[in-house]
């Protein structure tokens, strides 16, 4: 067995948490491609693209630096309460993340039935 540095291992892990953030856009893809109708499915992607990295990629280190500093400026100033209230804040995204993993759970009830429409005549 050999020796890995933190360095090494940290890279592993960083790599794994690369690819099973990968994970979920084929996911999104398929629904796109197979309830929206063929002549509105560009629009319906990118549209879904677009929403997806406004609220993800560009919105959360604000909204994430927002919450904690309406949580910092509640508590007494010292590098402790800045911390805290940084962690909080990035607690939020756990909870974020059940509430759309929850979501996209209930979509997959109505998946056939949608679906069964968008590929019935006369819809497009």
């Amino acid at each position: 067995m050999a020796c890995h540095s933190s360095r090494q291992v940290l890279g592993r892990w960083g790599t794994g948490g690369k690819g099973a953030l990968t994970w979920g856009a084929p996911c999104c893809a398929y629904v796109f491609q197979s309830v929206v109708v063929p002549r509105c499915r560009g629009t319906a992607e990118a549209l879904q693209i677009t929403v997806g990295h406004i609220l993800g990629d560009a919105g959360s280190p604000y909204l994430t630096g927002l919450i904690s500093s309406v949580l910092r400026a509640r508590r007494p100033d010292s590098y402790l309460q800045r911390f805290l209230s940084l962690q909080q804040s990035f607690l939020c995204c756990a909870f974020v993340i059940a509430l759309g993993g929850g979501c996209f759970l209930l979509t997959a009830l109505y998946l056939e039935r949608d679906e069964a429409r968008a590929w019935q005549p006369g819809t497009g």
